[in-house]
């Protein structure tokens, strides 16, 4: 009753109480050349209480595309409810001129929503009629026609490379992406019909029929239409006031219904199971040179992503033929079925192989609980199960009982199409708490990532916070509790070049809009009573806060003092076609990263007279038998299962490649799902012209101590003729300055040169086994590179950074044998397991 009552007093929805209102209601929607949705609704239905806050922000996405919204109570209106053959609750009906084009029966969001997007005015048609500019709004409407009529004729590509096309786009953003619902494959400068099975001829006509009616729109008011009939003469006015007004704001008010997934406690609980939330904290310990109990949210929130992005979720690129590995391609866009519906994806891709043998459905899931289970996607599925990741985190009992690790999330939309994350963490500088950005990708607190980075031209951002957890996912007052906040300005640092872009929306409207957000979500707040616990001083979740932060825009954020990389994340030629490589649409060299980790002996390997350091790629972790005096005595074996290798490698701070290697640029641990291999390659997607590099070092600070004999086992592969890996062993720790020896590992060691010495181990080539040219040297270092050949036809693969890989192994072992370092008094020795 309460979802009822505050629905009915909605600005967008209308209470209809007898067939008279109801006739009025057709009538005057058809002189208006509307629809009008009516939901048949009983107050005992929980499936209509379920679904209210749905119908709710219907209203407000698709006033502005001419829908109106009306509820019916089947108690007062029993007359009318078997007029239209009411049997089941809800019932939705949808109505236009007076007649009957669909009906949903049940709490069916999805069938709700597909009967609404086929009839409702399109977007893209809404964003023209809103133009004041009859001549470029007509421009583009000849335009858009064509590319319809298009897919229903000639079906041949059309150019976007056109004066006519980018200014089109300059005016009305978003005409690319409805292009690409109706059925058109963007290919760079051209876009291309898909197949006719994925194009949706009625809905095309439909946008067409709409897009003639812009033609009649001119800049005097618009005169109502004289009533048919007296009826309508007689009581259209005093109906009026029951009319929603029209949304502008709809495409903003979209996001709000999906963040009360993350209130949902059974994808909170999955969510927490999966997480390696110990492994995390000690890997967080370790990073911070602190105790486990003094771990902060920023430390534990760097282990999580690095977790996520390397572990668990991995990129949708292109999809395979599983019987001959064929590369499928997108044969058509549709509607979810079966079981793909509990996952509310809003479209799914279906993949087909060039030879006809299999074919692969790709839903873009809406629902994180889903994306548990399945774990891929792109950057929108990405940010999606990132966020519910971050609203389930929580610490262990006995660190502060248990609280959340992040006491408020946000989830931020991007109009120029991405996602991410915003966390309220303690500013390290301050100490005072502020909203701090997260990209899944990998990037923290780097808000200019997008403009100055990537190159993106930013126009809108909105920020939609989480509802705190004493709200419930199935609480009616969970949605008014989502505030939206435009966070534009914390995205650019220069006000003067966005503002002429901010088209979309009045700034005055827009403002007032978010003003009765923050209000509602405020009050909502207020009545749960909520306070972030230990800090009620600086609460989120508070209207001091929004002032705050609103505040905080007056000033542009200042240059970045170290340049920003362009997008990583996809394949190569998408990020080019999205423009996303960063300034000039070229990606920059990678940065180097590391904390020029340098290992020295332990007492137990001085004593034993052997360093052995030996990497296993399938479970991302080093080891060092000889370590400690008690694990001398180890043979080559290890009986222990992985859950133990992984613990005692997380104790000893030997999980995940990067732990022991001194710096590395480009590269990344790479797992194949389905070839069950893993791997150290380049960074994926990276351009074929950038190298990947790793090195590891060793210093011997005991006087009584040198290096002797040195022996290196490990795997290289290159795919191609023209990808290249190599590991070289150098006497210095500067790699470069180092002189390459030729020759075998057992000829005799050369006098060292000046710069130092080096020996290389390439593909194919014989292990180097106790080779004595670093023999009374103090120090080591082990280098790692991968590369393609220039002017190769390497360097226009899009794969290229796969073909050369380090450690190469099976991903799944039921016994581990060994791979290392180790040194005794006259040997040192790298392998891989």
């Amino acid at each position: 009753r309460r979802v009822a009552e505050h629905l009915m007093t909605a600005a967008h929805v209308c209470l209809v109480t007898s067939i008279s209102d109801f006739h009025i209601l057709l009538e005057y929607c058809a002189a208006e050349n509307q629809l009008v949705l009516l939901d048949f609704f009983a107050e005992w239905c929980q499936s209509c209480q379920w679904i209210g806050p749905y119908f709710y922000q219907l209203s407000q996405e698709f006033s502005p595309r001419d829908v109106h919204f009306a509820m019916v109570d089947s108690n007062r209106c029993q007359d009318l409810c078997v007029q239209e053959f009411i049997s089941v609750f809800p019932t939705f009906k949808l109505f236009k001129n007076r007649e009957c084009l669909g009906t949903v029966r049940g709490a069916d969001p999805l069938r709700l929503l597909q009967l609404l997007n086929k009839y409702a005015t399109s977007p893209v048609v809404v964003q023209l009629r809103l133009c004041g500019d009859a001549q470029v709004r007509n421009a583009a409407a000849q335009l858009l026609t064509h590319c319809l009529m298009n897919l229903l004729s000639a079906r041949v590509i059309v150019r976007t490379d056109t004066e006519d096309f980018h200014l089109m786009l300059r005016n009305f953003p978003g005409v690319l992406e409805c292009l690409s619902f109706f059925g058109y494959l963007h290919r760079g400068d051209y876009i291309e019909p898909l197949p006719e099975s994925a194009v949706d001829e009625d809905h095309i006509r439909i946008v067409l029929d709409q897009l003639k009616s812009l033609s009649q729109i001119t800049p005097e008011p618009v005169v109502q239409p004289q009533s048919s009939s007296q009826a309508q003469s007689q009581h259209q006015s005093s109906f009026q006031h029951i009319l929603p007004p029209a949304d502008q704001f709809s495409a903003i008010a979209s996001y709000r219904l999906k963040v009360l997934y993350y209130l949902d406690p059974e994808a909170q609980s999955i969510a927490r199971s999966l997480m390696p939330s110990d492994r995390l904290i000690e890997q967080a310990a370790r990073k911070a040179e602190c105790s486990t109990q003094k771990v902060k949210p920023r430390d534990f929130l760097h282990q999580l992503v690095r977790w996520f992005k390397e572990e668990f979720f991995r990129w949708a690129g292109d999809f395979y033929c599983d019987i001959c590995g064929a590369k499928m391609k997108l044969a058509e866009i549709t509607s979810p079925w079966g079981s793909e519906i509990e996952g509310d994806p809003h479209t799914v891709e279906v993949f087909r192989c060039p030879s006809g043998h299999s074919v692969k459905r790709f839903p873009r899931y809406n629902n994180p609980k889903v994306l548990l289970q399945t774990r891929v996607g792109r950057c929108g599925e990405w940010a999606n199960c990132f966020t519910m990741f971050l609203v389930s985190a929580r610490r262990p009992l006995n660190m502060d009982g248990g609280r959340a690790w992040f006491p408020a999330c946000r989830f931020i939309s991007d109009m120029t199409d991405h996602v991410w994350c915003e966390i309220w963490l303690e500013d390290s500088d301050s100490g005072t708490y502020r909203w701090v950005h997260c990209d899944p990708a990998g990037e923290i607190d780097q808000p200019l990532l997008y403009e100055c980075g990537w190159g993106k031209k930013l126009h809108y951002v909105f920020a939609y916070t989480i509802p705190p957890p004493c709200f419930q996912f199935t609480d009616p007052q969970s949605l008014q509790a989502v505030d939206i906040q435009d966070v534009t300005w914390r995205y650019t640092r220069d006000f003067k070049e966005i503002l002429p872009r901010r088209k979309l929306f009045p700034e005055g409207n827009l403002a007032a809009y978010l003003v009765n957000i923050h209000l509602t979500a405020v009050a909502a707040w207020t009545m749960k009573g909520y306070l972030v616990p230990g800090d009620n001083a600086q609460n989120p979740f508070s209207m001091r806060q929004i002032i705050r932060e609103l505040c905080s825009f007056f000033k542009p954020a200042k240059a970045p003092e170290q340049p920003l990389p362009g997008r990583r994340t996809g394949p190569l030629e998408w990020r080019r076609a999205r423009g996303e490589l960063g300034p000039g649409g070229v990606l920059a060299e990678p940065s180097w990263e590391g904390d020029n980790i340098v290992l020295e002996p332990s007492t137990g390997e001085l004593n034993s007279g052997m360093f052995y350091l030996r990497y296993n790629s399938a479970l991302d972790i080093y080891q060092r038998p000889c370590l400690n005096d008690e694990e001398s005595t180890w043979t080559g074996q290890s009986s222990k299962n992985s859950d133990e290798l992984i613990k005692h490698a997380t104790e000893a701070g030997l999980f995940g490649w990067r732990s022991v290697a001194s710096k590395w640029r480009n590269m990344e641990r790479k797992v194949e799902h389905d070839w069950k291999m893993v791997y150290l390659a380049r960074e994926e997607g990276s351009p074929a012209h950038h190298e990947g590099i790793i090195e590891w070092k060793l210093r011997v600070p005991s006087e009584e101590y040198v290096i002797g004999k040195v022996s290196l086992f490990a795997n290289l592969v290159s795919h191609s003729v023209d990808s290249m890996a190599l590991f070289t062993l150098c006497s210095e720790f500067d790699t470069e300055s180092s002189e390459p020896v030729a020759g075998c590992s057992t000829a005799p060691a050369p006098s060292a040169p000046a710069g130092g010495i080096c020996v290389p181990l390439s593909p194919g080539s014989d292990p180097l086994f106790s080779i004595t040219h670093f023999q009374g040297c103090k120090q080591i270092a082990l280098k790692g590179r991968l590369w393609t050949k220039a002017d190769s036809d390497g360097e226009r693969n899009p794969v290229a950074w796969q073909q050369a890989q380090l450690f190469r192994q099976k991903g799944f072992f039921s016994q581990l044998v060994c791979g290392g370092y180790v040194l005794r008094s006259p040997e040192w020795c790298f392998y891989q397991a």
